[in-house]
């Protein structure tokens, strides 16, 4: 029986959220509380939120500053791997998901939903939702990695993308954010996402809907 549990979400188009059931069970010590959210998820996704709302990956935030910082990591040596036969660039994602989750033992999730509900936020009028590429519990850390194909470039909209993953699944796990680790990657580079001011009220940089997003 494979350790990979499927589900597939409708979310104005389809996700595969996938768990390694094993690396999954392990952490009913590690971080419980992540355990629990992709349990709870699994079983009662509220889908509502993901329907009609603003976008981690089309979100602009104002008054947050980021940056980025290279890092060696494994994760570019696996992306190379997992892409080395694929020539459809929209197999690329599940490619590199799929090898992650089954070869690499800090992976336990993918296409992981979260949101951040509108009476979450002072002024906005819409939930905000993404879907985490890749979920790691790795050192004492849980870990967002997205994999972006050509990651030099465009480097604001990606930072601001995993930092709203961090904000929505420290919102619903109760996780603390420094607790959680933000980057994002593709087969040549890996660059991890800090705050420059982490005592910023990120609340007040999200966009309501009258405001625009990109």
């Amino acid at each position: 029986m494979s350790p990979i549990q499927t589900k597939v979400f409708r979310h104005e188009q389809e996700y595969f959220f996938k768990f390694h059931s094993s690396k999954l069970n392990a952490l009913s010590k590690n971080e419980p509380r992540l355990r629990e959210y992709l349990l709870e998820i699994y079983d009662n996704c509220p889908d509502e939120f993901f329907s009609q709302s603003l976008r981690c990956s089309q979100t602009k935030l104002k008054n947050v500053e980021l940056r980025k910082r290279p890092k060696n990591n494994g994760a570019i040596a696996q992306a190379k791997s997992a892409l080395c036969d694929i020539k459809n660039n929209r197999m690329r994602h599940p490619a590199v998901q799929d090898f992650m989750l089954l070869n690499d033992e800090a992976t336990i999730a993918c296409e992981v939903p979260v949101y951040l509900a509108p009476w979450e936020v002072p002024g906005m009028d819409r939930p905000l939702s993404g879907h985490i590429d890749i979920l790691q519990f790795r050192g004492d850390k849980v870990w967002i990695l997205d994999y972006k194909p050509n990651a030099r470039y465009n480097i604001q909209a990606y930072m601001t993308q995993v930092f709203l993953y961090g904000i929505c699944l420290s919102r619903r796990t109760k996780i603390p954010m420094e607790q959680i680790g933000l980057a994002y990657f593709d087969d040549k580079d890996y660059f991890e996402v800090k705050r420059e001011k982490p005592e910023q009220d990120f609340l007040f940089g999200l966009p309501s809907e009258r405001r625009k997003c990109a």
